[in-house]
């Protein structure tokens, strides 16, 4: 389909300007959702308590002894 509309585009001579900030923004968005992918991946490899632990340390910002409470105490 693409190719088709650039193909259209090319017979009647015209020309689409893509703006370079659009164009940051996607690969931006590409790269942090390969990297949300690759996290999630690697975390799966990791027992239960141990992807508990980084995803309260770093996905919810605690701190290490509200973790360690968290995990003491069963919440």
């Amino acid at each position: 389909m693409v190719n088709v509309c650039k193909n259209g585009l090319r017979k009647r001579n015209e020309t689409i300007l893509i703006d370079s900030n659009e164009e940051e923004e996607y690969f931006e968005d590409y790269q942090r959702e390969e990297t949300r992918h690759d996290v999630f991946t690697y975390l799966k490899k990791l027992n239960i308590h141990q992807q508990e632990a980084i995803k309260l340390k770093y996905f919810l910002d605690m701190d290490y002894a509200t973790i360690l409470w968290k995990e003491v105490c069963g919440i």
